[in-house]
Protein backbone atom coordinates (compact mmCIF):
# COMPACT_ATOMS: atom_id res chain seq x y z
CA UNK A 1 0.00 0.00 0.00
CA UNK A 2 1.36 4.00 -0.60
CA UNK A 3 1.81 5.53 2.62
CA UNK A 4 0.54 8.64 0.51
CA UNK A 5 -2.78 7.40 -0.43
CA UNK A 6 -6.92 8.48 -0.04
CA UNK A 7 -7.59 5.08 2.10
CA UNK A 8 -4.30 6.38 5.07
CA UNK A 9 -5.42 10.07 4.91
CA UNK A 10 -8.74 8.88 5.30
CA UNK A 11 -7.71 6.50 8.65
CA UNK A 12 -4.94 9.60 9.76
CA UNK A 13 -8.47 11.83 9.70
CA UNK A 14 -10.50 9.16 11.43
CA UNK A 15 -7.41 8.50 14.26
CA UNK A 16 -6.96 12.32 14.68
CA UNK A 17 -10.85 13.11 15.01
CA UNK A 18 -11.51 9.77 17.73
CA UNK A 19 -8.06 10.88 19.96
CA UNK A 20 -9.64 14.27 20.44
CA UNK A 21 -12.68 13.09 21.72
CA UNK A 22 -10.87 10.23 23.87
CA UNK A 23 -10.51 10.25 27.46
CA UNK A 24 -6.70 11.27 28.09
CA UNK A 25 -5.91 8.10 29.98
CA UNK A 26 -7.09 5.83 27.13
CA UNK A 27 -5.00 7.78 24.24
CA UNK A 28 -2.21 5.67 24.28
CA UNK A 29 -3.66 2.59 24.20
CA UNK A 30 -6.31 3.55 21.32
CA UNK A 31 -3.24 4.95 19.45
CA UNK A 32 -1.12 1.39 20.29
CA UNK A 33 -3.93 -0.08 18.50
CA UNK A 34 -3.65 2.12 15.57
CA UNK A 35 0.08 2.18 14.85
CA UNK A 36 0.17 -1.87 15.08
CA UNK A 37 -3.20 -1.45 12.52
CA UNK A 38 -1.28 1.17 10.45
CA UNK A 39 2.20 -1.37 10.35
CA UNK A 40 -0.33 -4.30 9.43
CA UNK A 41 -1.90 -2.76 6.59
CA UNK A 42 1.72 -2.66 4.73
CA UNK A 43 3.66 -5.82 6.07
CA UNK A 44 2.57 -8.07 8.91
CA UNK A 45 6.19 -8.91 9.06
CA UNK A 46 7.13 -6.18 10.51
CA UNK A 47 4.18 -6.57 13.12
CA UNK A 48 5.81 -9.33 14.43
CA UNK A 49 9.50 -8.12 14.00
CA UNK A 50 8.72 -4.69 15.61
CA UNK A 51 7.55 -6.62 18.30
CA UNK A 52 10.28 -8.93 19.31
CA UNK A 53 12.43 -6.66 19.07
CA UNK A 54 10.76 -4.18 21.38
CA UNK A 55 10.36 -6.63 24.03
CA UNK A 56 14.25 -8.02 23.66
CA UNK A 57 15.39 -4.07 24.02
CA UNK A 58 12.57 -3.27 26.79
CA UNK A 59 14.06 -5.70 29.12
CA UNK A 60 17.51 -5.94 28.01
CA UNK A 61 17.90 -1.98 29.02
CA UNK A 62 16.88 -3.07 32.84
CA UNK A 63 20.03 -5.14 32.89
CA UNK A 64 22.68 -3.24 31.11
CA UNK A 65 23.76 -0.31 33.66
CA UNK A 66 27.60 -1.67 34.86
CA UNK A 67 27.02 -5.16 32.74
CA UNK A 68 29.26 -4.63 29.69
CA UNK A 69 28.53 -7.94 28.29
CA UNK A 70 24.86 -7.68 28.05
CA UNK A 71 25.23 -4.09 26.73
CA UNK A 72 27.21 -5.77 24.06
CA UNK A 73 25.43 -8.57 23.36
CA UNK A 74 22.07 -6.22 22.95
CA UNK A 75 23.92 -3.91 20.37
CA UNK A 76 24.67 -6.94 18.57
CA UNK A 77 21.35 -8.33 18.03
CA UNK A 78 19.90 -4.85 17.06
CA UNK A 79 22.64 -4.77 14.59
CA UNK A 80 22.68 -8.43 12.97
CA UNK A 81 18.15 -7.57 13.14
CA UNK A 82 19.20 -4.38 11.27
CA UNK A 83 21.68 -6.50 8.88
CA UNK A 84 19.58 -9.70 7.99
CA UNK A 85 16.44 -7.94 7.32
CA UNK A 86 17.45 -5.14 5.45
CA UNK A 87 19.70 -7.73 3.49
CA UNK A 88 18.38 -10.73 3.48
CA UNK A 89 14.80 -11.01 1.45
CA UNK A 90 12.35 -13.97 1.88
CA UNK A 91 12.76 -16.84 4.64
CA UNK A 92 16.29 -18.11 2.52
CA UNK A 93 19.54 -16.94 2.59
CA UNK A 94 19.72 -15.03 -0.43
CA UNK A 95 22.01 -11.88 0.15
CA UNK A 96 20.54 -8.74 -1.81
CA UNK A 97 21.44 -5.05 -1.83
CA UNK A 98 18.98 -2.50 -1.60
CA UNK A 99 18.18 -0.82 -4.80
CA UNK A 100 15.49 1.55 -5.80
CA UNK A 101 13.36 -1.51 -7.66
CA UNK A 102 13.27 -3.62 -4.77
CA UNK A 103 9.43 -3.05 -3.24
CA UNK A 104 9.78 -1.82 0.40
CA UNK A 105 6.88 -4.76 1.18
CA UNK A 106 9.66 -7.40 1.04
CA UNK A 107 11.32 -5.25 3.62
CA UNK A 108 10.53 -5.20 7.08
CA UNK A 109 9.28 -1.58 7.28
CA UNK A 110 10.99 1.21 9.41
CA UNK A 111 13.56 -1.01 10.77
CA UNK A 112 16.19 1.20 10.47
CA UNK A 113 14.69 4.13 12.54
CA UNK A 114 13.75 2.08 15.32
CA UNK A 115 16.34 0.08 15.83
CA UNK A 116 18.63 3.26 15.85
CA UNK A 117 16.05 4.44 18.22
CA UNK A 118 16.50 1.49 20.63
CA UNK A 119 20.29 1.85 20.68
CA UNK A 120 19.83 4.92 21.44
CA UNK A 121 17.78 3.99 23.90
CA UNK A 122 20.00 1.28 25.88
CA UNK A 123 23.00 3.40 25.23
CA UNK A 124 21.12 6.25 27.54
CA UNK A 125 19.55 3.35 30.33
CA UNK A 126 23.75 2.04 30.43
CA UNK A 127 25.05 5.48 30.62
CA UNK A 128 22.22 7.15 33.35
CA UNK A 129 20.65 9.27 31.15
CA UNK A 130 17.69 7.38 30.93
CA UNK A 131 15.82 5.60 33.77
CA UNK A 132 15.12 2.24 32.13
CA UNK A 133 10.85 2.27 31.36
CA UNK A 134 9.19 -0.91 33.57
CA UNK A 135 5.62 -0.25 31.78
CA UNK A 136 5.80 -2.08 28.92
CA UNK A 137 3.03 -0.21 26.83
CA UNK A 138 4.39 3.08 26.76
CA UNK A 139 7.89 2.10 25.36
CA UNK A 140 6.14 -0.16 22.35
CA UNK A 141 3.88 2.85 21.95
CA UNK A 142 7.36 5.18 21.23
CA UNK A 143 9.09 1.86 18.71
CA UNK A 144 5.55 1.63 17.29
CA UNK A 145 4.18 5.87 16.81
CA UNK A 146 2.95 5.96 13.12
CA UNK A 147 3.74 9.33 12.04
CA UNK A 148 8.09 8.83 12.34
CA UNK A 149 7.79 4.76 12.07
CA UNK A 150 8.59 4.37 8.28
CA UNK A 151 11.07 7.36 8.21
CA UNK A 152 11.56 9.36 11.33
CA UNK A 153 11.80 11.46 12.08
CA UNK A 154 14.24 10.21 14.95
CA UNK A 155 12.85 10.97 18.23
CA UNK A 156 14.32 10.30 22.15
CA UNK A 157 12.38 7.74 24.47
CA UNK A 158 12.24 10.31 26.90
CA UNK A 159 11.27 13.25 24.40
CA UNK A 160 8.45 11.26 23.56
CA UNK A 161 7.41 10.14 26.50
CA UNK A 162 7.30 13.31 28.73
CA UNK A 163 4.60 14.24 26.27
CA UNK A 164 1.62 11.74 26.98
CA UNK A 165 -1.34 13.39 28.59
CA UNK A 166 -1.02 16.93 27.25
CA UNK A 167 -3.69 18.90 26.27
CA UNK A 168 -3.86 19.02 22.76
CA UNK A 169 -5.02 23.18 21.91
CA UNK A 170 -6.62 24.07 18.71
CA UNK A 171 -3.54 25.63 17.24
CA UNK A 172 -2.44 22.57 17.12
CA UNK A 173 -5.11 20.86 14.84
CA UNK A 174 -4.45 24.10 13.00
CA UNK A 175 -0.64 24.09 12.73
CA UNK A 176 -0.90 20.42 11.97
CA UNK A 177 -3.14 20.52 9.22
CA UNK A 178 -1.05 22.86 7.61
CA UNK A 179 2.19 20.82 7.51
CA UNK A 180 0.75 18.15 6.44
CA UNK A 181 -0.44 19.91 3.71
CA UNK A 182 2.64 20.94 2.70
CA UNK A 183 4.30 17.92 3.21
CA UNK A 184 1.40 16.93 0.44
CA UNK A 185 1.88 19.17 -1.99
CA UNK A 186 5.77 19.21 -1.73
CA UNK A 187 5.21 15.03 -2.56
CA UNK A 188 2.54 14.96 -5.54
CA UNK A 189 3.24 18.25 -6.83
CA UNK A 190 7.41 18.51 -6.93
CA UNK A 191 8.74 15.07 -6.10
CA UNK A 192 6.48 12.66 -8.13
CA UNK A 193 6.87 15.17 -11.06
CA UNK A 194 10.68 14.37 -11.06
CA UNK A 195 10.20 11.13 -10.79
CA UNK A 196 10.09 9.82 -13.70
CA UNK A 197 13.52 12.12 -15.00
CA UNK A 198 15.50 10.56 -12.45
CA UNK A 199 14.10 6.96 -13.17
CA UNK A 200 14.89 7.88 -17.31
CA UNK A 201 18.56 8.71 -16.46
CA UNK A 202 19.24 5.86 -13.39
CA UNK A 203 16.86 2.52 -14.07
CA UNK A 204 17.49 2.40 -17.72
CA UNK A 205 20.82 1.40 -19.40
CA UNK A 206 21.36 3.98 -22.13
CA UNK A 207 24.82 5.34 -22.77
CA UNK A 208 23.94 8.73 -21.54
CA UNK A 209 26.58 11.33 -21.69
CA UNK A 210 28.31 12.84 -18.67
CA UNK A 211 26.00 16.33 -18.60
CA UNK A 212 23.25 14.10 -18.22
CA UNK A 213 23.66 11.75 -15.89
CA UNK A 214 25.05 14.86 -13.85
CA UNK A 215 21.60 16.98 -15.01
CA UNK A 216 20.03 13.66 -13.80
CA UNK A 217 21.61 13.91 -9.94
CA UNK A 218 20.96 17.45 -9.68
CA UNK A 219 17.40 16.54 -10.30
CA UNK A 220 17.64 13.74 -7.74
CA UNK A 221 18.90 15.37 -5.01
CA UNK A 222 15.99 18.05 -5.36
CA UNK A 223 13.15 14.73 -5.62
CA UNK A 224 15.41 13.43 -2.52
CA UNK A 225 14.62 17.16 -0.74
CA UNK A 226 10.99 17.86 -1.38
CA UNK A 227 10.29 13.23 -1.18
CA UNK A 228 11.89 13.34 2.35
CA UNK A 229 10.95 16.82 3.71
CA UNK A 230 7.33 15.98 2.64
CA UNK A 231 7.17 12.95 4.21
CA UNK A 232 8.42 14.42 7.50
CA UNK A 233 6.00 17.56 6.90
CA UNK A 234 3.24 14.63 7.02
CA UNK A 235 4.72 13.27 10.06
CA UNK A 236 5.26 16.22 12.15
CA UNK A 237 1.40 17.78 11.40
CA UNK A 238 -0.13 14.23 12.10
CA UNK A 239 1.37 13.85 15.07
CA UNK A 240 1.23 17.78 15.91
CA UNK A 241 -2.65 17.07 15.43
CA UNK A 242 -2.36 13.85 18.13
CA UNK A 243 -0.98 16.24 20.39
CA UNK A 244 3.12 15.11 20.20
CA UNK A 245 5.45 17.21 18.68
CA UNK A 246 8.52 16.19 16.72
CA UNK A 247 11.77 17.08 15.66
CA UNK A 248 12.44 19.25 12.81
CA UNK A 249 14.54 17.27 10.36
CA UNK A 250 15.44 19.76 7.72
CA UNK A 251 16.08 24.13 8.09
CA UNK A 252 16.58 24.93 4.30
CA UNK A 253 19.66 22.38 3.48
CA UNK A 254 19.75 24.24 0.42
CA UNK A 255 21.14 27.46 1.83
CA UNK A 256 24.11 26.01 2.93
CA UNK A 257 27.40 27.80 1.98
CA UNK A 258 29.74 24.46 2.74
CA UNK A 259 29.04 20.77 2.86
CA UNK A 260 29.28 20.93 6.50
CA UNK A 261 26.52 23.44 7.07
CA UNK A 262 24.46 21.27 4.74
CA UNK A 263 24.84 18.26 7.18
CA UNK A 264 23.47 20.65 9.99
CA UNK A 265 20.76 21.31 8.43
CA UNK A 266 19.65 17.67 6.37
CA UNK A 267 18.44 14.42 7.80
CA UNK A 268 19.04 16.82 11.47
CA UNK A 269 17.67 14.28 13.72
CA UNK A 270 19.91 11.14 11.81
CA UNK A 271 22.79 13.61 12.50
CA UNK A 272 21.55 13.95 16.10
CA UNK A 273 22.22 10.21 16.61
CA UNK A 274 25.68 9.68 14.43
CA UNK A 275 26.94 13.01 16.51
CA UNK A 276 25.79 11.89 19.85
CA UNK A 277 26.66 8.47 19.97
CA UNK A 278 29.19 7.58 16.97
CA UNK A 279 31.23 11.37 16.64
CA UNK A 280 31.19 12.74 20.09
CA UNK A 281 32.47 8.86 21.53
CA UNK A 282 35.23 8.90 19.22
CA UNK A 283 36.10 12.67 19.61
CA UNK A 284 36.48 11.95 23.25
CA UNK A 285 38.39 9.33 22.55
CA UNK A 286 41.21 11.17 20.53
CA UNK A 287 40.83 13.80 22.71
CA UNK A 288 44.52 14.67 23.00
CA UNK A 289 45.00 15.26 19.47
CA UNK A 290 43.24 18.00 18.22
CA UNK A 291 42.58 17.63 14.60
CA UNK A 292 42.65 13.62 14.89
CA UNK A 293 39.90 14.04 17.15
CA UNK A 294 37.47 15.42 14.76
CA UNK A 295 38.66 13.81 11.72
CA UNK A 296 38.54 10.28 13.34
CA UNK A 297 34.88 11.10 14.70
CA UNK A 298 33.59 12.26 10.86
CA UNK A 299 35.61 9.65 9.23
CA UNK A 300 33.68 6.98 11.37
CA UNK A 301 30.21 8.85 11.58
CA UNK A 302 29.68 8.96 7.71
CA UNK A 303 31.30 5.51 7.09
CA UNK A 304 28.63 3.85 9.04
CA UNK A 305 26.06 6.18 7.86
CA UNK A 306 27.17 4.68 4.26
CA UNK A 307 26.21 1.31 5.75
CA UNK A 308 23.05 1.92 7.54
CA UNK A 309 21.77 3.23 4.22
CA UNK A 310 22.84 0.03 2.43
CA UNK A 311 25.65 -2.50 1.75
CA UNK A 312 27.40 -1.93 -1.38
CA UNK A 313 29.74 -0.16 -3.67
CA UNK A 314 27.54 2.55 -4.58
CA UNK A 315 26.91 3.68 -0.89
CA UNK A 316 30.82 2.91 0.22
CA UNK A 317 31.52 5.76 -2.35
CA UNK A 318 28.71 8.21 -1.51
CA UNK A 319 29.83 8.00 2.46
CA UNK A 320 33.60 8.53 0.91
CA UNK A 321 32.77 11.95 -1.15
CA UNK A 322 30.83 13.24 1.86
CA UNK A 323 34.07 12.42 3.81
CA UNK A 324 36.30 13.63 1.59
CA UNK A 325 33.87 17.07 1.57
CA UNK A 326 34.54 17.28 5.14
CA UNK A 327 37.85 16.55 5.78
CA UNK A 328 38.87 19.32 3.18
CA UNK A 329 36.64 21.42 5.02
CA UNK A 330 37.73 20.67 8.30
CA UNK A 331 41.59 21.11 6.86
CA UNK A 332 40.85 24.61 5.45
CA UNK A 333 38.64 26.50 8.05
CA UNK A 334 40.98 28.72 8.96
CA UNK A 335 42.10 29.68 5.37
CA UNK A 336 38.65 29.86 4.03
CA UNK A 337 37.28 33.52 3.43
CA UNK A 338 34.99 35.56 5.66
CA UNK A 339 31.14 35.10 4.83
CA UNK A 340 30.16 38.06 2.06
CA UNK A 341 27.62 37.84 -0.12
CA UNK A 342 29.91 36.86 -2.50
CA UNK A 343 31.59 34.04 -0.60
CA UNK A 344 27.60 32.45 0.52
CA UNK A 345 26.63 32.70 -3.18
CA UNK A 346 29.63 30.29 -4.51
CA UNK A 347 29.32 28.26 -1.50
CA UNK A 348 25.62 27.89 -1.91
CA UNK A 349 26.30 26.68 -5.78
CA UNK A 350 29.50 24.67 -4.93
CA UNK A 351 27.59 22.66 -1.76
CA UNK A 352 24.46 21.85 -4.35
CA UNK A 353 27.07 20.44 -6.78
CA UNK A 354 29.06 18.56 -4.44
CA UNK A 355 26.24 17.49 -3.05
CA UNK A 356 24.51 16.29 -6.11
CA UNK A 357 27.58 14.74 -7.45
CA UNK A 358 28.41 12.36 -4.73
CA UNK A 359 24.36 11.26 -5.34
CA UNK A 360 25.20 9.45 -8.62
CA UNK A 361 26.82 7.14 -6.25
CA UNK A 362 23.73 6.94 -3.74
CA UNK A 363 21.16 6.68 -6.60
CA UNK A 364 22.74 3.94 -8.85
CA UNK A 365 20.72 0.70 -8.96
CA UNK A 366 24.43 -1.60 -8.80
CA UNK A 367 27.72 -1.52 -9.24
CA UNK A 368 27.29 -2.15 -13.39
CA UNK A 369 25.02 0.98 -13.59
CA UNK A 370 27.53 3.14 -11.16
CA UNK A 371 30.03 2.08 -13.80
CA UNK A 372 28.28 2.95 -17.15
CA UNK A 373 27.23 6.35 -15.48
CA UNK A 374 30.90 6.78 -13.96
CA UNK A 375 32.66 6.16 -18.09
CA UNK A 376 29.75 8.47 -19.15
CA UNK A 377 31.22 11.10 -16.63
CA UNK A 378 34.66 10.39 -17.80
CA UNK A 379 34.74 9.76 -21.36
CA UNK A 380 31.64 11.42 -22.92
CA UNK A 381 30.84 13.87 -20.85
CA UNK A 382 29.36 16.91 -23.05
CA UNK A 383 26.45 15.73 -25.75
CA UNK A 384 26.39 16.73 -29.38
CA UNK A 385 22.45 17.55 -29.05
CA UNK A 386 21.52 19.27 -26.10
CA UNK A 387 18.02 19.21 -26.36
CA UNK A 388 17.79 15.40 -27.14
CA UNK A 389 20.46 14.07 -24.98
CA UNK A 390 19.72 16.15 -21.75
CA UNK A 391 16.23 17.99 -21.35
CA UNK A 392 14.52 15.05 -23.54
CA UNK A 393 16.03 12.01 -20.90
CA UNK A 394 14.79 14.42 -18.20
CA UNK A 395 11.26 15.38 -19.36
CA UNK A 396 9.85 12.40 -19.53
CA UNK A 397 6.03 12.17 -19.63
CA UNK A 398 4.47 8.99 -20.81
CA UNK A 399 6.24 7.45 -23.45
CA UNK A 400 7.79 10.30 -24.82
CA UNK A 401 9.70 13.60 -24.17
CA UNK A 402 7.61 16.33 -22.31
CA UNK A 403 9.44 19.27 -21.76
CA UNK A 404 6.55 21.49 -20.39
CA UNK A 405 6.50 18.69 -17.90
CA UNK A 406 9.93 19.61 -16.82
CA UNK A 407 9.52 23.45 -17.33
CA UNK A 408 6.76 23.30 -15.15
CA UNK A 409 8.14 21.20 -12.07
CA UNK A 410 11.48 23.63 -12.30
CA UNK A 411 9.54 26.27 -12.04
CA UNK A 412 7.15 24.75 -9.06
CA UNK A 413 10.48 23.38 -7.28
CA UNK A 414 12.75 27.12 -7.52
CA UNK A 415 9.77 29.17 -6.84
CA UNK A 416 9.23 27.10 -3.36
CA UNK A 417 12.98 27.26 -3.00
CA UNK A 418 12.88 30.87 -3.09
CA UNK A 419 9.61 31.10 -0.76
CA UNK A 420 10.70 28.32 1.14
CA UNK A 421 11.37 30.74 4.69
CA UNK A 422 7.54 32.12 4.25
CA UNK A 423 5.77 29.16 3.38
CA UNK A 424 7.33 27.42 6.67
CA UNK A 425 6.06 30.62 8.43
CA UNK A 426 2.77 29.79 6.91
CA UNK A 427 2.82 26.58 7.57
CA UNK A 428 3.17 27.45 11.52
CA UNK A 429 0.19 30.11 11.56
CA UNK A 430 -1.88 29.34 14.64
CA UNK A 431 -4.95 30.41 12.78
CA UNK A 432 -6.48 28.97 9.94
CA UNK A 433 -5.61 30.77 6.83
CA UNK A 434 -7.72 30.03 3.72
CA UNK A 435 -5.75 31.78 0.92
CA UNK A 436 -3.06 29.01 2.23
CA UNK A 437 -5.08 25.80 2.22
CA UNK A 438 -6.70 26.83 -0.87
CA UNK A 439 -3.97 27.65 -2.57
CA UNK A 440 -1.74 24.60 -1.93
CA UNK A 441 -4.95 22.17 -2.47
CA UNK A 442 -5.85 23.63 -5.79
CA UNK A 443 -2.13 22.75 -6.35
CA UNK A 444 -2.56 19.64 -5.44
CA UNK A 445 -5.57 18.87 -7.38
CA UNK A 446 -4.70 20.49 -10.94
CA UNK A 447 -1.02 19.32 -10.82
CA UNK A 448 -0.46 16.28 -8.42
CA UNK A 449 0.55 12.99 -9.76
CA UNK A 450 -2.49 10.91 -8.53
CA UNK A 451 -2.02 8.06 -10.97
CA UNK A 452 2.05 6.00 -10.32
CA UNK A 453 2.67 8.12 -7.46
CA UNK A 454 5.41 6.71 -5.81
CA UNK A 455 6.37 5.90 -2.61
CA UNK A 456 8.19 7.39 -0.19
CA UNK A 457 12.00 7.11 -0.91
CA UNK A 458 13.31 7.07 2.46
CA UNK A 459 11.19 4.12 3.71
CA UNK A 460 13.45 2.02 1.46
CA UNK A 461 16.36 2.36 4.28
Amino acid sequence: MQFLSVIVLLLIALVVLVNAYMPVRYRICWLLACNLVFISLFSWLSVIVVLLLSVFNFYMAQHVQGKRPVFLLNLGINITALIACNYITGFGFHLQLIGFDVHPALLTLGLSFYTLQHIAYVVDCRKGRQIAETRFLPFLFASTFFPKFLSGPLIKYRELNEQHGRIILKESYVQGFNRLLLGIFKKMVIADRIAPGVHSVFDFPDAYSGLTVFAGALLFTVQLYFDFSGYCDMAIGTAKMLGYELPENFRMPFRSVSVTEFWRRWHMSLIRFFTDYVFYPVSYAWRRHRYLSAAAGITLTFLLSGIWHGLGLSFLLWSLCHLLYLQVELATRKIRPARSVVFKGIGSLFTILAVSFSNIFFRSTGTDNLLQHWNSLTRHFFPEDYVAEVLAPLAVGGQQADLFNLYLTAFFAASFLVMEKRMNVLSEKKTFSIPYAVTLCLLILLFGVFAGGEQFIYIQF
